[in-house]
């Protein structure tokens, strides 16, 4: 039991570790952009709350196209708040909001008993998901 448990919940916390220096860095990138620009609100003035709240920024004011990328960091969000809120189950009728990413994992991320099943790779298809975030605000700022 240990074998397979205790692996998906270190990569897990892991994803949860990731997933919040990467809210906190892009929170803080808002707020420097913010000021740079001199901008009449705050980060914390816009609707919303962490990712969301700062894709809201990108989107409107820096002009960072909404993609596919996007829906992933979102989806990436829902799952943050399974891990945080619910332990990683995903009851069947959200199991839609989540579906796309897993098919994308090619196996990485599975539903098992209703649970989220964090296998080898998954780690890294996440890390992913953020460079091309990152690629894609670097490619906003230099158009």
């Amino acid at each position: 039991m240990y074998t397979s448990t205790l692996p998906t919940m270190m990569r897990r916390s892991v994803f949860l570790t990731i997933y919040s220096i990467l809210e906190f860095n892009t929170s803080k990138f808002c707020k420097g952009k913010i000021d740079a620009i001199q901008f009449p609100l705050k980060i914390d003035e816009l609707n919303g709350r962490g990712m969301k709240r700062c894709i809201i920024f990108l989107e409107k004011i820096l002009k960072l196209k909404n993609s596919e990328t996007i829906n992933r960091l979102n989806t990436m969000g829902i799952i943050r708040n399974f891990c945080i809120h619910n332990n990683g189950i995903i009851e069947k009728e959200n199991k839609t909001k989540v579906s796309q990413l897993i098919k994308l994992s090619k196996g990485s991320l599975i539903i098992q008993d209703d649970t989220l099943v964090f296998n080898e790779g998954s780690i890294e298809f996440f890390i992913d998901i953020i460079r091309q975030f990152f690629n894609e605000i670097e490619s906003t700022l230099n158009n």
